[in-house]
């Protein structure tokens, strides 16, 4: 054999174990070698699974021939129009024509302006849907928002003001049904709301409240001296709670029909003194005839005597051996507690038998002055004296004497008289009323202006001084002694238990006009101007029947009814948002009888008898409506279209309804 021969066949099988390596990469895999038995089964199965694919294709094509059949199709003429349906007149392409075409041209041109006018719809329905669903996320995330900060009550941030939004709008805006107002809703584990469980003393608030309303709506308070204060007055007695029984006899005493509107806080201040000087009084007394044996009560009845029988249970020791006495009492202490009672002529009968003529004819004019205080020139005549005497600052002397002729003149107004005047709150209080109610001096710095007393009471003492935190409604009484309403509503509201205290002595002193309100519904709760405080009424309101108005609407409305007059708009946007959200439309604003009547809603009390009364509940129903149908609820906005004589809205609206019921069915 071939040398060169054998050489070739070994570089050959050199080759192709090298191609052999080469392939097996180094890995140890096994090599799978096919016989012609395995590929003929192989193919046997991809021949099966062909055969079945066929089969369960010819089943699909008679499940759905049946179908269709079901369905009234004419099945043996079907592929027919198959066949008939083409796409070439919608999707075909301009057919080019000639220049002296016109009829072809025509027909283009009409296929273009078709075409034209499909593609500009259509894009304008993707763009309004895009808009749509922004909005609506937008509203939703604002709608989350509200619900957050709706918690944080009185919060300095000027960020949770968002919450109120809706009444401004609807105050300042024409369209006031594009808002909604956040609100929190306590929901079950099934979804359905809790009814809330409202406190003794709020169900009898909200049940005085109620009568009220309805005694003034039918015109039965006309003529009658009740005001919803003495109202609510009863309701803290049979209560029982006499602290806050005692805030509401205070404003009873300070509730004025003829208000100087110049300085009506001043006016009110008089009343206050009044109150003090009339509750002096009954202290004494009840004293008195606690200690008869120790009293020793008699004499002609009178304040005389009963100051007398006073300090027989509790005597006041001479401060001089010089001093006179009456009835055997020092005479500065008698005629302190004939002051601080209110009976000018009490003090001048007992000046003039300790033979204190000068004072006595003081006490005289002080009974003939209107406001029961002296002249310039006397006041300014006794200031006088009193720096002679005593001086500025200096607690020196008899202090029942001081006291006397300080309040005489309204002078040393930084003073508080040591034991006299520290003696209870009332006394320093009574004390510094009468300073301040005193004439005014001219050129004087030694006055106390009303505002000047009512920044001592909230900044300089403050919540701290008076221990507000433990003994809350005395800090409040204090306030409201110094014409403070506002600052004391907004204090009592703060605290949970006092809360429903401050919302009716809120609405209550708003219907007798002695209430600043905020300008703007968005406000804080409380706003302070310079040396005047204003209440945001509409929050205070809105945020305390949130807890409630879900599942008692009815009671919801009595108290939207105190923004009525002053906020008309935004008590309807509050009637709107209340019957959206708790879906009582019938229970709220009634609904129309098959025959033609209407049944009555709760929000029949709140309007006119007659037919303003009537025009009034189709607008406030309109408005309603209107909202609903924006929100989507197509059917309850046909119903309240209906019920509020809109006939033509109704019918257009319901015809809306219709034709999408007809096009789903289709």
């Amino acid at each position: 054999m071939d040398t060169s021969h054998i050489s070739s066949l070994a570089s050959l099988l050199q080759d192709s174990e090298k191609l052999a390596a080469d392939i097996n990469g180094g890995q140890e895999l096994p090599r799978v070698v096919r016989s012609i038995t395995q590929m003929v089964t192989d193919g046997d199965q991809l021949w099966s699974r062909v055969s079945e694919g066929a089969a369960s294709r010819e089943q699909a094509d008679v499940q759905a021939a049946i179908l269709l059949g079901s369905q009234g199709f004419n099945l043996p003429n079907l592929s027919h129009h198959i066949d008939q349906l083409t796409a070439a007149q919608t999707f075909a392409p301009i057919q080019s024509i000639q220049a002296t075409d016109i009829d072809g041209f025509l027909r283009n041109e009409r296929q273009n302006a078709l075409t034209s006018a499909i593609l500009e719809h259509s894009k304008n329905t993707n763009d309004d849907l895009a808009s749509f669903v922004v909005s609506a996320e937008q509203e939703r995330w604002e709608d989350q928002k509200r619900k957050v900060l709706s918690s944080i009550e009185f919060s300095a941030d000027t960020t949770s003001d968002m919450r109120f939004q809706s009444f401004n709008d609807s105050l300042n805006m024409t369209n006031t049904m594009s808002f909604s107002r956040g609100r929190d809703l306590i929901v079950s584990s099934t979804g359905a709301p809790i009814r809330a469980r409202l406190s003794p003393e709020e169900l009898k608030y909200a049940r005085a409240l109620s009568e009220h309303n309805a005694a003034y709506l039918c015109g039965a308070l006309l003529g009658e001296s009740q005001t919803l204060v003495d109202k609510m007055a009863q309701v803290a007695e049979q209560l029982e709670l006499k602290d806050v029984a005692l805030l509401w006899q205070v404003l009873q005493a300070i509730q004025c029909k003829n208000i100087d509107q110049g300085n009506d806080r001043l006016s009110l201040m008089h009343e206050a003194k009044r109150f003090l000087e009339k509750k002096h009084l009954k202290d004494l007394r009840a004293t008195v005839y606690g200690n008869l044996n120790k009293a020793a009560l008699g004499g002609v009845p009178g304040t005389a005597q009963l100051i007398r029988a006073y300090l027989n249970v509790r005597p006041v020791p001479r401060m001089f051996s010089d001093e006179p006495v009456i009835n055997d009492h020092p005479v500065w202490a008698v005629l302190y507690h004939a002051l601080r009672c209110g009976d000018l002529a009490c003090a001048r009968e007992v000046a003039q038998q300790a033979g204190m003529a000068d004072l006595a004819g003081k006490f005289q004019e002080c009974q003939r002055n209107p406001h029961q205080r002296l002249g310039d020139a006397s006041a300014a005549e006794l200031r006088i004296k009193y720096m002679r005497d005593f001086g500025l600052n200096l607690c020196t002397g008899n202090p029942h004497q001081r006291v006397v002729l300080a309040v005489l003149a309204g002078c040393d107004v930084d003073s508080d008289h040591g034991p006299v005047g520290m003696a209870s709150i009332e006394d320093y209080l009574w004390i510094m009323m009468c300073k301040a109610l005193a004439a005014p001096i001219s050129h004087s710095q030694d006055v106390l202006p009303l505002a000047k007393l009512q920044s001592r009471i909230t900044d300089d003492y403050g919540e701290t001084h008076f221990d507000a935190a433990q003994r809350p409604l005395q800090f409040a009484y204090v306030l409201l002694l110094t014409a403070q309403f506002e600052v004391a509503i907004e204090f009592l509201y703060r605290t949970d238990v006092h809360k429903c205290h401050a919302v009716h002595m809120a609405i209550a002193l708003n219907q007798l006009g002695l209430l600043r309100n905020t300008a703007q519904t968005i406000d804080p709760v409380l706003v302070k101007e310079g040396s005047n405080c204003q209440l945001n009424l509409p929050r205070l309101i809105t945020s305390y029947t949130r807890r409630f108005e879900m599942s008692e609407p009815e009671l919801a409305l009595e108290y939207y009814y105190a923004l009525k007059e002053k906020y008309e708009p935004l008590w309807l946007q509050c009637v709107i948002e209340l019957a959206l959200e708790t879906k009582a439309f019938t229970k709220i604003l009634g609904q129309r009888n098959a025959d033609g009547g209407t049944v009555q809603g709760a929000l029949d009390k709140f309007v006119c008898t007659g037919s303003t009364g009537s025009q009034e509940r189709n607008r406030v129903a309109t408005a309603v409506a209107e909202a609903a149908e924006s929100r989507g609820l197509n059917e309850e906005a046909v119903a309240l279209y209906e019920l509020a004589n809109e006939k033509q809205k109704c019918v257009d609206l319901l015809t809306k309804v219709l034709s999408l019921q007809v096009d789903a069915s289709q």
